[in-house]
């Protein structure tokens, strides 16, 4: 389907979520793949963009920060969350039995000195 804002980028079509194992399609399997890439890409850009324009907003506001910037750091702490949902969502699907850590893990003491 064109793309009706005529942006200039390629338009690809959705393919459903597949993973080695769940279908012997490997045509399929490359698709999902090439579409999983594309989307975490497309995701960090945006989050690179809107740190960058964040950044900007604090610096130009200085004092009033708090209140001028306060919609852009909503919308940057959405795509945050979003970015580490979508990422867990595939650790979790890779190793069925991982679970986040509750707590920090504690750093193991120093070497004695010798």
């Amino acid at each position: 389907m064109p793309n009706p804002m005529n942006t200039g980028h390629k338009e690809y079509e959705k393919v459903p979520d597949l993973r080695p194992g769940d279908t012997d399609d490997l045509w399929a399997i490359g698709k999902a793949r090439d579409q999983r890439i594309r989307e975490h890409a497309v995701m960090t850009t945006e989050i690179k963009m809107l740190h960058d324009r964040l950044k900007w907003c604090y610096f130009y506001n200085a004092v009033n920060y708090q209140e001028d910037c306060l919609i852009l750091t909503q919308e940057y702490l959405r795509l945050i969350k979003e970015y580490d949902r979508k990422n867990l969502s595939n650790i979790q699907r890779s190793y069925p039995d991982f679970e986040p850590a509750k707590q920090p893990i504690p750093k193991p003491p120093p070497p004695h000195p010798q």
